[in-house]
């Protein structure tokens, strides 16, 4: 009979251990589905860039850009124009940000309301062949000089970014 105690004794020990073990691995897992990392994705050469266009299309609401129509137009052509008319038909506004040439107003002034664009200018100087866009829980980066894209989907990213696109147009001119 003793021997049965033992074995019962040992046996509550065992499930209460067990038991045990079962919370920590449930706590664990709990803790890597709220964990949060960033999803980067590359994209190479004009198709990866246009793919990356073609993504924003999927914007649910206003897409914020640091670009420049120059770079735009030189490096893809008749699709920027396609994509314009695409992002606009869909309802999609662009507030951009530009070097202050005489290329990027023309552009805005001709096309800024057929486009649902607003656009604002910062001293040439600046000017970059980086493209920067933020929509969603998304920062994109079109480098047409490197001939690549970059994409990271993170809210906080996101939204970091997006206001300091908004920071920036309060020191540019419209």
């Amino acid at each position: 009979e003793m021997q049965f105690m033992f074995i019962r004794s040992k046996r509550k020990q065992l499930e209460s251990a067990e038991n045990r073990v079962m919370e920590v691995i449930s706590e664990i897992k709990a803790k890597k589905k709220h964990k949060i990392i960033p999803k980067v994705k590359y994209f190479e050469g004009v198709d990866g860039i246009i793919k990356l266009y073609e993504d924003t299309l999927t914007a649910k609401d206003t897409i914020h850009a640091y670009g420049n129509f120059n770079a735009e137009l030189s490096y893809l052509g008749d699709y920027i124009n396609e994509y314009w008319q695409k992002r606009s038909q869909k309802g999609i506004k662009l507030i951009g940000l530009v070097p202050d040439d005489e290329i990027n107003r023309k552009m805005a002034e001709q096309t800024n309301k057929e486009h649902k664009r607003e656009t604002y200018f910062y001293p040439k100087e600046y000017a970059s062949p980086l493209e920067i866009d933020v929509y969603d829980n998304k920062l994109v980066f079109f480098s047409y000089a490197e001939k690549l894209g970059i994409m990271i989907e993170s809210d906080v990213i996101a939204d970091t970014f997006r206001n300091i696109l908004k920071l920036s147009r309060n020191s540019a001119t419209e």
